[in-house]
């Protein structure tokens, strides 16, 4: 299996169009946008209470959305990078 992985790897010279099955898909993007959604509503209620406050830089709590929302996008990256490497082999 291993070997057969390696064999797949090309390099820009060695690369053969005509030994390569092509076959598309779509990745759905829903989830990703789901996130968004729920990032900015909670970042807009944050930053509200901030300007109230008159604090200025970043917050403990703004900081822990984003490291979530990060997170979970590379999750989801990363499992759309996995389902089209499967899908090809």
């Amino acid at each position: 299996m291993e070997e057969r992985r390696h064999q797949r790897i090309y390099s820009p010279t060695a690369f053969k169009p005509e030994n390569i099955s092509w076959s598309s898909f779509i990745v759905d993007g829903r989830k990703l946008e789901s996130i968004n959604q729920w990032f900015n509503k909670e970042n807009a209620a944050l930053q509200s209470i901030k300007d109230l406050q008159g604090i200025k830089q970043l917050t403990q709590c703004q900081s822990r959305l984003y490291i979530n929302r990060s997170s979970q996008v590379r999750d989801d990256l990363n499992k759309a990078a996995r389902l089209i490497i499967h899908h090809r082999h």
